[in-house]
């Protein structure tokens, strides 16, 4: 799912480099800060995440150029690779 995102919010983007730091930046960013978290409480993870996506979504509305969609894209990718951790965790406790 990660991948497939990653490919769809890149694949049209001119300048590739500040496109792939924008969108992959605001991926490590978000796992950086829904890791320690989850790890902390299950229910504190879920608030974080989303007062990320608030976040996120309040960004690309404010930025209306393509920068906004890859952060948002971005942070979105970053939930996918935290949500196995996540369903992981919850199945255990």
């Amino acid at each position: 799912m990660y991948m497939g995102l990653s490919w769809f919010s890149l694949r049209n983007e001119i300048p590739k480099s500040y496109s792939i730091k924008s969108f992959f930046g605001a991926s490590s960013i978000t796992v950086f800060l829904l890791c320690p978290s989850i790890a902390i409480n299950l229910f504190w993870s879920l608030f974080i995440a989303v007062l990320i996506l608030v976040i996120a979504l309040y960004i690309e509305s404010a930025r209306k150029e393509s920068n906004g969609k890859l952060i948002k894209n971005g942070v979105f990718g970053g939930l996918w690779l935290t949500v196995p951790i996540y369903a992981y965790l919850a199945t255990n406790t």
